[in-house]
C-alpha cells in the first residue's frame, strides 16, 4: 500500500505523543538529536520503557521516512506502548525499573550515535 498524507500525520501525533510523555518524565529530545540518535540515548540512559520507545520510534521512521503505511494492529500496539509509558517511571526512582527522575537524553560521553 502506499503512504497516505494522513499516515504520516498520524506517524507525526504518535511520535509526538510518546515526546511529549518522555518530556513529562524530564526525558527530553534534544533539538540536534534524530530520533535514532534519541532512541539510543533513551535505550543507553533507562531499562524502563526502552522498548515501548523502540517500538513506536521504529514505527514512526517506518511511516515518517519510508514508504510505510501504519496498519490498525500497529496503531493499536503504539497505543498500548504509548499506555505503558505513561505508567513506566514513577518521580523519584532514577534508573530504577518503573522509575525515572528528570534528566536529557544526550549522547554518551566521547561519542555520538
Amino acid at each position: 500500500r502506499s503512504k497516505r498524507p494522513q499516515d504520516q500525520v498520524l506517524a507525526n501525533h504518535y511520535y509526538g505523543r510518546m515526546l511529549r510523555i518522555l518530556g513529562q518524565r524530564g526525558l527530553a529530545r534534544q533539538p540536534h538529536q534524530t530520533p535514532g540518535e534519541f532512541l539510543a540515548a533513551v535505550e543507553q540512559g533507562s531499562a524502563a520503557g526502552a522498548g515501548e520507545v523502540r517500538l513506536v520510534t521504529g514505527l514512526f521512521c517506518a511511516s515518517r521516512y519510508g514508504n510505510a503505511v501504519l496498519s490498525r494492529q500497529q496503531r493499536s500496539e503504539i497505543e498500548g506502548a504509548l499506555g505503558r509509558l505513561r505508567t513506566a517511571w514513577q518521580p523519584g526512582r532514577v534508573g530504577e525499573p518503573g522509575g525515572a527522575g528528570p534528566r536529557r537524553a544526550t549522547a554518551p560521553p566521547g561519542g555520538s550515535s
